[in-house]
């Protein structure tokens, strides 16, 4: 499983158009092949702040995307930005099921 974290801050007077382009690609992109999820969340304390959430089955799958249009799009957005948008991608190669979790164990780095 692959997770990308796009971090982005739009300007001010384009937080609208921001939002429309972005929301309106959101569910037909959350159909393409080995996507897992797709959430973009806002900032409780900064309106013109947003994260974009993504998770991916598989590379090849992530490759796909990034040659999509639906990429082209959101790329496209970088003009409405006030900075260069923060990416991070995490790949998690290993998984255990909650029940094996014990309480009391302290905070543990899975990724």
């Amino acid at each position: 499983m692959i997770t990308v974290i796009v971090k982005m801050t739009v300007r001010p007077e384009k937080r609208k158009e921001f939002l429309q382009t972005i929301l309106a690609m959101t569910d037909p992109s959350r159909k393409q092949k080995g996507c897992t999820s797709r959430e973009l969340l806002q900032d409780t304390g900064n309106e013109d702040s947003f994260v974009l959430l993504e998770e991916w089955e598989t590379r090849a799958n992530l490759d796909r995307h990034v040659r999509s249009d639906w990429f082209h799009v959101l790329r496209g957005t970088r003009d409405l930005l006030c900075e260069e948008p923060h990416l991070k991608f995490s790949l998690l190669s290993h998984a255990v099921p909650m029940s094996s979790v014990r309480p009391g164990l302290g905070s543990v780095n899975l990724w």
